[in-house]
């Protein structure tokens, strides 16, 4: 018998595995629903793709990102999750592995809490800067609980400060130091063979308390590339490209900023 070490202490314990991923399937150990449920924290967020939760009594904190096995469009997700947890480019991936729910396997990717997303702290910044504005509200879908996946809720989507407002403030009006964070981890990914695209705000965790504190998130778009050009020129998304000219434009650009510039234009 298979045994996943459980973040609380208590064993969950694996009969069998199971193969997910429509492309590059990975295989991940089962475990029993009603003991990986005995972890489950609070829900933090939801959305389309997937959900995450706190995991309970955990000091540091983790959380789980859960996914149902219908939509993981690739094994190396997990793969590459692992991957820039150990580069220090994402939070710190502790383990992946399946329960089934009803008809339905559900993948969990249990890794470090790596704190606000830039679209968190956009959210936060417009809250303590702007009179308040009505919210838009869009429709969510299923919420884990004893009920299952069928919830069906709306969420409020509170209105959101500038990029260049809310990087200015978390950043002590030093935006340099934040897209050089950026470009940096996606570099180092690139390096690794491994495009990362979708620098979407809620995939960014800006940290400006540490020099290298900056994560990037959801790594269901990243890719295993053949070579560091190919990650490179990959990585160079719209929402990636619109990035680099807002850094290329930054006043003032220390030398080291320029050379990361460059090898992204290179």
């Amino acid at each position: 018998m298979a045994s996943v070490a459980a973040p609380t202490g208590v064993s969950l314990n694996s009969t069998s595995t199971i193969s997910v991923g429509k492309q590059n399937s990975i295989d991940l150990p089962v475990v029993p629903f009603e003991a990986f449920q005995a972890t489950l924290g609070l829900q933090i967020a939801l959305g389309t793709y997937g959900q995450i939760y706190e995991v309970r009594n955990m000091n540091p904190a983790r959380i789980y990102k859960i996914i149902s096995s219908e939509k993981l469009n690739s094994g190396d997700e997990i793969r590459i999750a692992e991957t820039a947890g150990k580069l220090q480019v994402a939070p710190q991936f502790y383990r992946a592995f399946s329960f089934q729910f009803r008809e339905t396997h559900q993948v969990v990717i249990e890794m470090e809490d790596g704190g606000k997303s830039l679209g968190k702290h956009m959210e936060e910044f417009a809250a303590k800067t702007a009179p308040p504005k009505p919210t838009s509200t869009s429709l969510t879908s299923s919420s884990l609980n004893s009920g299952g996946f069928i919830c069906i809720s709306f969420a409020q989507q509170p209105p959101r400060a500038s990029i260049e407002d809310t990087v200015s403030d978390i950043y002590d009006k030093n935006p340099e130091a934040f897209y050089f964070q950026l470009f940096s981890r996606i570099k180092t990914l690139a390096e690794a063979n491994i495009s990362f695209r979708d620098t979407h705000v809620d995939n960014i965790l800006p940290n400006s308390k540490k020099k290298n504190g900056l994560k990037l998130i959801d790594f269901d778009l990243a890719t295993i590339e053949s070579s560091v050009e190919a990650a490179k020129t990959k990585s160079l998304s719209l929402y990636t490209k619109v990035f680099l000219n807002d850094f290329r434009n930054l006043p003032n650009l220390s030398q080291e900023s320029q050379n990361l510039i460059r090898w992204f234009e290179s």
